[in-house]
């Protein structure tokens, strides 16, 4: 851990969904970008958590059958979203001068005769929150039903690994590339012979970080773990 690769805040504060509507989270990522390219700088967008009714309403189709209630929906103004390549990123709260992650970047509808994202329309976000109860006995060895080779490190050690005393707080920013970096615990997975195809994932202590299924590779040993070097 350095100034510039520190882990986000979970979402400790009441997990109601309707305590978020309306409110503006901020997104990160390197997906595409106004002329349908891949960007090479780090963007960011304020984008509005909007009712899972009004949301469903936008597009049946597809949040009518995809929408759950471990997801909740985000849209930014005219043109403004996360798009092919962002899946995995998160969306932040800043709350009392701490960032939380509450969403990840799940899903968004495609463009009627492309491939690639309707910026228009809303996009589903993993609800983070939903997930506590879940993330919490993976770093309990005891609980696993599954043998490991994942180092052993004591339970109470790995509790202490989040840290809500640090845990949110922005590095001193620098410049690379022309962006200035202010959320230090965004990272990358993906296969070693092609960065282009990974995904972001969010740091949420030293040792564990949390992002898309699809993204993890069943083979470690094809897939590679970056922060701090975008």
């Amino acid at each position: 851990m350095n100034k510039y690769v520190q882990p986000v805040c979970l979402w400790t504060m009441d997990s109601n969904q309707e305590l978020i509507v309306g409110k503006n989270g901020t997104i990160v990522g390197f997906g595409l970008n106004e002329q349908d390219v891949v960007s090479d700088q780090l963007k960011q967008a304020l984008i509005g958590v909007v009712d899972p009714l009004s949301c469903i309403a936008s597009d049946r189709g597809v949040f009518g059958t995809h929408l759950t209630s471990d997801m909740f929906c985000g849209k930014g103004q005219k043109g403004v979203s996360a798009c092919n390549g962002d899946s995995g990123g998160g969306m932040f709260f800043e709350i009392g001068g701490k960032w939380f992650v509450r969403g990840l970047v799940s899903f968004i509808p495609l463009g009627s005769s492309t491939e690639q994202c309707d910026s228009l329309k809303n996009t589903a976000y993993t609800d983070v929150a939903k997930y506590l109860d879940w993330i919490k006995p993976y770093i309990d060895q005891r609980v696993l039903s599954y043998d490991s080779d994942v180092l052993n490190i004591d339970y109470v050690e790995k509790l202490r690994l989040f840290n809500f005393q640090t845990c949110g707080m922005k590095s001193s920013s620098y410049v690379k590339n022309g962006t200035s970096w202010t959320l230090p615990w965004l990272g990358f997975v993906g296969p070693w012979y092609d960065l282009n195809s990974g995904c972001t994932i969010t740091l949420i202590s030293e040792w564990y970080a949390v992002g898309p299924a699809h993204c993890m590779s069943t083979n470690s040993v094809d897939s590679i773990v970056i922060f701090g070097s975008f």
